[in-house]
Formats: structure tokens, C-alpha cells, sequence
């Protein structure tokens, strides 16, 4: 799970912007989701940095 810290006032809250799933067997194993959207990467570093940003590395 991919969490950003947002500060409100005097409160600190954790919100989860997206996560990551390794599925092993598959040509590109690991799927990243941010929001709605989904999509499988072959590695875990372009699956995190999709579900943190929701962006490709290539964008």
C-alpha cells in the first residue's frame, strides 16, 4: 500500500493513494493501482512508482 501523510490543523491523517500486488507466473508480475486505474509492470520499482504517482516512468 502506497500512503501520503496529510496534515489537517493539528491532525495528521495516512490515505492511501495506491498499492502494488506481485501475481507470480504472468510476463509482467507485478500490478500497480492507483485509484481506479490498473496496470502490470515487470518490475516492483515501475509498479510503486505508478501506484505513488499514477504515472509511467516513460511520462
Amino acid at each position: 500500500m502506497i500512503t501520503e501523510l496529510i496534515k489537517i490543523g493539528q491532525n495528521t491523517y495516512a490515505v492511501c493513494v495506491g498499492k502494488i500486488t506481485y501475481q507470480p507466473g504472468r510476463q509482467y508480475p507485478w500490478l500497480g493501482q492507483h485509484g481506479g486505474i490498473s496496470q502490470y509492470f515487470s518490475t516492483e520499482r515501475e509498479a510503486t512508482h505508478f501506484a505513488a504517482t499514477g504515472k509511467t516512468e516513460a511520462e
